[in-house]
């Protein structure tokens, strides 16, 4: 059996991916609760119980208890007490390692989960890193419920990456999501006509904090407003908090978009008729590169002045590299 860890909408996307492209049979879900809006309704609207064997729901409270359950339950589903792949979209999470101490796994597959692939690749994968994260009480609470904790685990031997991105030399055996089974859900191999009257921007998350500086960021919006001279319809990043919506609110010629779904499906769900869509080096830019070519993709061109966090910009450099390699527009 193969057992699929989802705590995103995003990496819902990605494990159905995964499913067709290692053609896996005897399929378990471990999906994680969404903590806020809009990701349970992305979620909601995307989730097909249909697609999975066994589908085992995870609360994100209390995880020294939840993942325990799960575990537990995962191995009661398979009489053989062995999975061939456990596909994941966090690598160096703690809810990841102790199911990889605890289950008996032939094969790691992870998957993306944001441009998170590339710096845990970075840090992580490419260093040879063990994680070690001693929690003395947790690690008693886990024992106590008959597992054992994580204590100091060294890389799978047998670790693949499932990826859209292009990863240089690498040194595990990469996997190339080309998102085939969404393409093939909403027939997207066949070229379509799009309205070339607005332009989409996709909103960036934690702005003022770990994101892009506030006032930077509606500059960098209206630049983008400019570069296409076209009016903006604008999707807000999911963690995007009240006083941040109110700012954008602010700009000409700017509507709002709540997305129902990812904005990978939006666009086809929605019909949504654009040409040009931009943002601040984001994941999604990539993924609608690769899903919807003939749509004229933008990234923002900034600098690490834009940022308070330093890593944060170090992240953007990654992401930007992966983008321009992509022929996408800087702005």
């Amino acid at each position: 059996m193969n057992l699929f860890l989802v705590t995103s909408p995003f990496q819902y996307l990605c494990a159905v991916e995964a499913k067709k492209s290692y053609n896996t049979s005897g399929n378990i879900l471990l999906l994680v609760e969404q903590p806020r809006e809009p990701g349970i309704s992305h979620l909601a609207h995307i989730y097909n119980e249909s697609e999975w064997d066994h589908v085992i729901h995870v609360t994100r409270k209390q995880r020294s208890f939840s993942v325990p359950k799960a575990i537990k339950q995962a191995k009661k589903l398979n009489p053989s007490k062995k999975f061939q792949h456990f596909f994941h979209g966090e690598y160096n999470a703690w809810r990841t390692k102790l199911i990889l101490k605890n289950l008996n796994i032939n094969t790691e597959v992870y998957f993306d989960d944001g441009s998170l692939t590339l710096s845990e690749y970075d840090r992580h994968i490419k260093t040879h890193n063990s994680f070690y994260r001693p929690r003395l009480v947790n690690d008693m609470v886990i024992r106590l419920q008959g597992l054992s904790a994580i204590g100091k685990l060294p890389m799978s031997k047998n670790l693949q990456i499932f990826t859209m991105f292009n990863i240089n030399a690498p040194i595990v055996h990469i996997v190339q999501n080309k998102f085939e089974a969404l393409r093939q859900r909403y027939n997207l191999n066949v070229p379509s006509v799009f309205d070339d009257s607005l332009a989409l921007f996709l909103g960036q998350g934690s702005i003022g904090c770990d994101g892009t500086k506030k006032d930077n960021y509606l500059d960098l919006i209206k630049r983008f407003a400019k570069k296409t001279g076209k009016p903006i319809l604008y999707a807000p990043h999911r963690t995007e908090n009240p006083e941040v919506r109110e700012l954008v609110k602010t700009i000409p010629n700017l509507t709002y978009h709540d997305s129902s779904f990812p904005i990978e499906i939006e666009i086809a769900e929605k019909g949504l008729s654009i040409t040009d869509i931009g943002g601040v080096s984001s994941t999604a830019l990539f993924s609608l590169k690769l899903i919807y070519p003939n749509i004229r993709i933008y990234t923002a061109d900034q600098t690490k002045d834009d940022y308070l966090n330093p890593i944060s910009y170090d992240e953007i450099l990654l992401m930007t590299q992966q983008l321009k390699d992509l022929q996408v527009e800087l702005f």
